[in-house]
C-alpha cells in the first residue's frame, strides 16, 4: 500500500524503517500500512501508486528504488543519497520536465531532477 503523510512520520517495524513525508509517496506492507493508518489518526493517508512514466514515453528511469546516488545540490555541495521513489511528471508546478527522484539522506527526503543526480562510484 502507497502511504504519504501531511507531517514527518517514522515506523518502525520488523519489516523495516519506512519514513514518511508530505509529497514523497512510500510503499508500506499491508499489514503494517493497515496498523499505522489506524494509529496515525489522520496525519497518514493511502494514496495511488506513484506513476513512473506515462504509458507513451519509452524512457526508462536511470536509477532504481534502493540505489545509491550521488546529488549535486544547487548550492555546489555533493551528498550521497537512496532513491526512494521515482516519477516522469514534475512533482509540483513550474518544475522541469524528466524524471524526479525522492532521495533519501541522513533521514531527510527530496525530491531531485535527474540533471543533478549520478550514479555512486563503488570502492
Amino acid at each position: 500500500m502507497w502511504l504519504t503523510a501531511t507531517k514527518r512520520v517514522r515506523i518502525e517495524s520488523k519489516a523495516g524503517t519506512f519514513r514518511l513525508q508530505p509529497g514523497c509517496p512510500v510503499e508500506v506492507p499491508d499489514n503494517i500500512a493497515v496498523k499505522v493508518l489506524d494509529q496515525a489518526q489522520g496525519k497518514v493517508q493511502v494514496v495511488p501508486a506513484p506513476i513512473l512514466a506515462p504509458a507513451f514515453t519509452e524512457v526508462p528511469p536511470s536509477y532504481r528504488v534502493g540505489e545509491l546516488v550521488r546529488v549535486h545540490s544547487l548550492d555546489g555541495s555533493v551528498w550521497i543519497g537512496q532513491v526512494v521513489t521515482y516519477q516522469h511528471e514534475p512533482p509540483g508546478q513550474g518544475t522541469l520536465p524528466g524524471h524526479w527522484y525522492c532521495v533519501e539522506h541522513q533521514a531527510k527526503q527530496a525530491w531531485v531532477h535527474e540533471s543533478l543526480v549520478g550514479k555512486e562510484i563503488e570502492g
